[in-house]
């Protein structure tokens, strides 16, 4: 009972309370690529909900945002509005034991060496190898799990003006 507490607060579906999802062909078009999510989420920032400025704010062509703008409504995603496009849904979840979750991952690890290549001074990037010991391997992925859940709290209470990824990671090599 205790392990399948535990396991249960560990999932991180659970932690944020992320319910939406899709079926499984849309969740492959949605994630076969971060400009999905990337123009989903750009559409709760007032300033980018028409196509032309999603085309200067990714730097794509005006097909490659219509084929995403048309996905995402008629998918009930987004709704169009003359010229503009408003958010519906905007948190979806993947489980974690989807087919999909390597490409989604490497979508934005993708996306994370990009932006080494043109730097900001607000950005923050880690990597580091480190040693600890076994019992300590838990506790660090457990504070890092609350630590997201805290920053999704605050993301979720946010107003929306800037367009950001994150990605997390933790493992054992």
């Amino acid at each position: 009972m205790l392990k399948q507490r535990s396991e249960k607060h560990s999932l991180l579906k659970t932690r944020v309370k992320i319910k939406e999802t899709l079926g499984r062909e849309d969740q492959s078009i949605y994630y076969s690529h971060g400009h999905y999510a990337a123009i989903h989420m750009a559409l709760t920032v007032p300033r980018l909900r028409t196509r032309a400025a999603l085309e200067k704010k990714f730097k794509l062509s005006a097909k490659k945002v219509q084929e995403v703008l048309e996905f995402l409504t008629s998918r009930g995603l987004v709704k169009r509005d003359g010229t503009q496009y408003l958010p519906g849904a905007n948190a979806l979840h993947l489980e974690s034991d989807s087919p999909l979750i390597p490409r989604h991952h490497s979508n934005w690890r993708l996306a994370a060496i990009q932006s080494l290549e043109d730097p900001h001074p607000q950005d923050l990037h880690y990597s580091g190898v480190v040693t600890c010991s076994e019992k300590d391997l838990p506790r660090v992925r457990e504070k890092l799990s609350h630590c997201l859940a805290d920053c999704i709290e605050i993301i979720q209470a946010s107003q929306e003006e800037q367009v950001a990824a994150l990605s997390f990671d933790w493992w054992k090599l």
